[in-house]
């Protein structure tokens, strides 16, 4: 990286806003925590990727930022998709695993052993809920989110769609789905505050541009265990 660029990257650092957040998982916190494996920071800690969760599901798709967000949604919609909770993932077994191998590479990387592993990704399904989907007419998964609610946030720990399916805005639906689950899991308990979406600045441009359409924004952090 060039030294003008690093000083910009320093400088953008130092110009995100701090929050303190709790977390009542205390793996996650374990793993937030942790010291970066190249700096001296904590693993999540700088440039955490937030979305400020909104006072109603409908505030969220509203205004000029959300264009792409509600285009793909409708997208999504008019291709015969629907957000639905997936009270049994198992039962989609063989949709999961069309998913995860639909495309061995992900945002330059292969795809992990875990997601190509019929038992592994049984017991994952067995274990992990809540998980969102994007369902056709015939039921069948196109698209998957897995929101792991912790305290103060609501993490998204995966979100994959199925090659065919990502041109038709199946990520978009899935979020906007989800993040209305969550406003009203936060107008039921008061929690979560946010979601988190891993981190903002290590992300590909095509990651970033998501994060950006879908109004996350980057953040420092730190994390309190509850």
């Amino acid at each position: 990286m060039h030294l003008r660029a690093c000083k910009d990257l320093i400088a953008s650092f130092l110009k995100l806003p701090k929050l303190t957040l709790s977390l009542n998982d205390r793996t996650l916190y374990n793993y937030f925590t942790r010291r970066h494996r190249l700096l001296l920071i904590p693993n999540k800690s700088v440039g955490v990727a937030l979305l400020q969760l909104p006072s109603d599901g409908g505030e969220y798709l509203a205004g000029s930022s959300k264009q792409a967000l509600r285009t793909n949604c409708r997208k999504a919609e008019r291709s015969g998709l629907r957000f639905a909770v997936i009270d049994r993932p198992i039962d989609y077994l063989s949709d999961f695993m069309l998913i995860h191998t639909s495309a061995p590479i992900r945002q330059g990387r292969e795809m992990a052993a875990a997601y190509n592993d019929k038992d592994l990704v049984t017991q994952y399904l067995l274990k992990n809920k809540p998980i969102y989907g994007a369902v056709d007419a015939q039921n069948r998964l196109h698209g998957y989110l897995h929101l792991i609610y912790a305290g103060e946030v609501a993490v998204i720990n995966r979100l994959l769609g199925h090659h065919d399916a990502l041109g038709l805005g199946v990520m978009y639906l899935l979020m906007a789905g989800a993040v209305e689950e969550a406003v009203a899991a936060r107008n039921k308990t008061g929690y979560p505050l946010y979601m988190m979406y891993d981190t903002y600045f290590g992300a590909k441009p095509g990651l970033r541009y998501f994060k950006d359409r879908t109004g996350f924004k980057p953040y420092k952090v730190k994390w309190r265990l509850a």
